[in-house]
């Protein structure tokens, strides 16, 4: 599951509690906390959180890469669920990658857009059309299935259709259309509250809105532990040992062309991985300065 939406990151921390590894104290007073783990977007510091994706248009993208990975390299039937906004849809990484998926045939991906029409600065582009954007999801090889996204037998039938999607090769794309603030008549529909912490007085107003205080706690089945295995020296792997090498150094202010620091940092085994099969070994750089020059190589 990738939360292409980070910013829905209190559904999942919800999630976190109702199974136990998280605190209802860290979640109370932890939350977008300058230092805290549960930030505003979730981030891999979450030990169960894979992919971090706190620029929208970020997750869907990633969601494919997954997908591929899942389909052609492990060949194995996991399904990658990707949560989306309405928002992010402006972006082109999203329908890039909503075309990557179709011509790959990634009928293990399955998308998931909430359509509330409300951005950070006021309505999307499309607002609530979401015939707009089914079409647009069709156009790009995609299989389309639009519902209202807070009826539950919707979601579940949607959820169960978007499964059962291997014969067709398409990925699959949910269009709920949502409203924002949904169960709290004070800001529902409302744009004024975008990101915004609710006074005291009025969180406990939409708490009873809500339903009151809920504890709930979700077991699902557990996987088998594996079977311990055998710790394997990279020497013994067949791969080559690493040996100590001295980093390059260089006085301020000389002028140094970008290929030879390059090639310095190449040459250094302990900073080597084999990354590319074509092009042999390329430095995991730490600096950013070589990134721009590298990111093509």
């Amino acid at each position: 599951m990738i939360f292409s939406k980070g910013h829905a990151s209190p559904l999942l921390y919800a999630v976190f509690k109702a199974v136990g590894v998280v605190s209802e104290q860290e979640l109370m007073t932890g939350y977008r906390r300058f230092g805290q783990r549960l930030e505003g977007h979730p981030t891999p510091i979450l030990p169960w959180v894979d992919v971090a994706t706190g620029s929208l248009g970020q997750g869907l993208p990633d969601g494919v890469g997954v997908a591929l990975a899942g389909k052609y390299l492990e060949q194995r039937p996991y399904r990658v669920w990707v949560l989306c906004g309405d928002s992010e849809l402006a972006e082109g990484s999203i329908w890039e990658a909503l075309d990557k998926a179709s011509y790959y045939q990634l009928s293990n991906l399955i998308v998931m857009v909430d359509v509330n029409r409300l951005g950070q600065r006021g309505q999307t582009d499309l607002g609530w059309n979401v015939d707009a954007y089914a079409r647009r999801v069709e156009a790009f090889g995609a299989r389309a299935l639009v519902i209202d996204g807070h009826d539950l037998a919707a979601i579940d039938t949607a959820l169960a259709t978007a499964e059962d999607n291997t014969a067709s090769g398409q990925p699959t794309v949910i269009v709920a259309k949502t409203i924002k603030g949904r169960g709290f008549s004070e800001v529902e529909d409302s744009p004024d509250w975008h990101g915004n912490p609710l006074p005291p007085d009025m969180a406990q107003r939409a708490i009873t809105e809500l339903g009151g205080v809920r504890n709930l706690v979700l077991r699902g089945p557990r996987p088998a532990p594996a079977p311990a295995s055998p710790e394997v020296t990279p020497h013994e792997a067949g791969q080559p040992a690493k040996t100590d090498a001295a980093a390059p150094r260089y006085a301020v202010g000389d002028k140094v062309a970008t290929r030879k620091r390059t090639v310095a940092l190449r040459d250094r085994p302990a900073q080597a991985d084999l990354i590319g099969p074509s092009r042999g070994p390329r430095p995991r750089l730490r600096c950013p300065i070589y990134h721009s020059y590298l990111r093509g190589w």
